[in-house]
């Protein structure tokens, strides 16, 4: 039998709602706001500083006699610049050699 004092407050509300066909919000959005557990009040400042700073929705809970859980702070955190991709010459487009002919008839299949 699970310890219901140590597990997370979130963790079936996470389960129930991830499934059940409802469309979410984004990650971090007052439809969706990120899920934290502390264990203390100097760490709950701390994260809530990170979160309003982001522009971040989040519910954050102190709970000393369970572990705490960022995940969902560090998804947020995680998600990455995009990378612009070079580039490139179309196939219709003047060739780049200077030729004054369309690329797919000039240097396409060099």
């Amino acid at each position: 039998m699970i310890d219901k004092a140590k597990t997370n407050p979130f963790e079936t509300e996470r389960k129930t709602t991830n499934y059940s066909g409802i469309k979410r919000g984004k990650l971090g959005t007052a439809k969706n706001p990120a899920i934290v557990v502390v264990q203390t009040e100097k760490k709950r400042d701390e994260l809530k500083k990170i979160f309003d700073e982001n522009g971040w929705s989040c519910r954050i809970k102190i709970r000393p006699e369970i572990e705490e859980d960022v995940r969902d702070l560090e998804s947020l955190q995680r998600v990455g610049i995009p990378k612009i991709s070079e580039e490139t010459t179309g196939r219709n487009a003047p060739c780049t050699c200077g030729s004054g002919k369309k690329y797919k008839k000039c240097c396409l299949d060099k």
